[in-house]
């Protein structure tokens, strides 16, 4: 199962990163516009799709039945996510969303994100 962590972190980082910053480095607004569709129809439900599955046949959780830093890597991401294209955007992912309410809700997290500063991300 530790072997796993890596590959979903690896996952997260590559795609994660060119997409949305690909998106997000689009000047022209209808080009934009154009990236988002493409983005939440196509790329995001390919990917998002597999982590759900991944989340909900771990019971929950990326790797084992407790928090592991693969969970902290989902819920940043997943947190990033809504921030670009809306709370709602998660709707069709309950496992993921609930990976990312649990750990946001773990003691010492939710404290942090109470007080931290509020950026962009």
């Amino acid at each position: 199962m530790a072997a796993l962590m890596p590959k979903y972190q690896q996952a997260l980082n590559t795609r994660h990163q060119l997409i949305l910053w690909q998106y997000r480095t689009e000047q022209d607004p209808a080009k934009k516009e154009e990236r988002k569709t493409n983005l939440m129809k196509e790329v995001i439900p390919f990917y998002l799709r597999r982590f759900e599955r991944i989340i909900r046949d771990n019971k929950g959780f990326a790797v084992g039945n407790s928090v592991t830093w693969a969970d902290f890597a989902f819920a940043v991401s997943l947190e990033n996510f809504e921030l670009i294209f809306g709370k709602d955007s998660l709707e069709p992912y309950p496992n993921l969303r609930g990976l990312k309410d649990r750990v946001y809700s773990l003691p010492r997290i939710k404290e942090w994100i109470a007080r931290r500063p509020q950026t962009e991300f």
